[in-house]
């Protein structure tokens, strides 16, 4: 037998990869902030833009940044083995979180990023991926674009552009984006409620949309007074103990009448869980 390289078409596999994980809004939002939350950072902000129909969306953090090797590295389709033994905060597993999230929205996705003294960015463009081709910005393209928190400390900054999914290819009209925008804060609050809370390992994550401080949604509703907390029960799994926190939540009427949490508490079921593990 012998052998031939036989490399996947890259316009055709990065297009494929728009669909991986069936991403929305907050779900592509949420996997780059998994993402931040791996790098040590204390703040994520978030800034979706209308732009005239033409919405644009940047991600901050401020976490440990990269070196320009390790932002190529994560810049690579498929950077990870999903094998390879990974860290408790690496909520990632096949290296595609940060790309396919962003394609999932946009065809143009940029990354910049400082580690020290050293900035760096790059782009992966759709519309010009012929044989895998990414594009690496000059030190005064990466000045122009990012932001002066970045320009003054470390951290990433991922420019989502030409985010034809994300407008509905320009038919999404403002209050539709807004309603989208608001959806994602809602959904943002309840995903990293004990992050926002600062009940993982004592870190406080700070979230802000649109310069706005995202407040921490608890499903379990461990602050009224109707909620019954049962006592926890260990679980043993593959040698490792989950203690399952089981909760009775109260009937939704007895939550503020007209309130948005009353609106989704509506729709939550009478009993939920938190797991942690030992």
């Amino acid at each position: 037998m012998k052998f031939e390289k036989n490399p996947p078409d890259a316009a055709s596999l990065m297009m494929s990869a728009r669909s991986f994980g069936n991403y929305d809004l907050p779900g592509a939002l949420a996997d780059l902030i998994d993402n931040s939350i791996k790098a040590g950072a204390g703040e994520v902000a978030l800034t979706c833009d209308f732009a005239g129909g033409a919405p644009a969306i940047r991600i901050r953090d401020d976490g440990h940044g990269m070196s320009g090797a390790e932002l190529r590295q994560a810049m690579r389709p498929a950077s990870a083995n999903p094998l390879a033994e990974r860290s408790p905060d690496d909520l990632g597993r096949f290296g595609w979180g940060m790309k396919s999230a962003s394609f999932s929205q946009c065809t143009r996705l940029s990354v910049l990023t400082r580690k020290g003294k050293e900035m760096s960015g790059c782009v992966w463009d759709l519309a010009d991926v012929d044989g895998w081709r990414m594009g690496i910005l000059e030190p005064d393209e990466i000045a122009g674009m990012a932001s002066p928190d970045l320009l003054a400390k470390n951290g990433v900054e991922i420019l989502w552009s030409n985010c034809d999914r994300l407008s509905e290819n320009g038919t999404l009209t403002v209050s539709e984006f807004n309603a989208l925008v608001v959806h994602a804060r809602n959904r943002l609050a309840l995903i990293f409620h004990r992050y926002i809370a600062g009940e993982v390992r004592g870190r406080r994550l700070v979230i802000r949309l649109n310069g706005q401080k995202v407040d921490p949604w608890d499903p379990f509703y461990r602050d009224h007074e109707a909620t019954q907390e049962l006592e926890p029960e260990p679980l043993e799994i593959a040698g490792r103990t989950i203690d399952i926190q089981p909760f009775i939540l109260p009937h939704y009427s007895k939550r503020t009448t007209g309130s948005a949490a009353r609106r989704a508490f509506s729709g939550t079921r009478a009993s939920m869980f938190i797991g942690t593990i030992d």
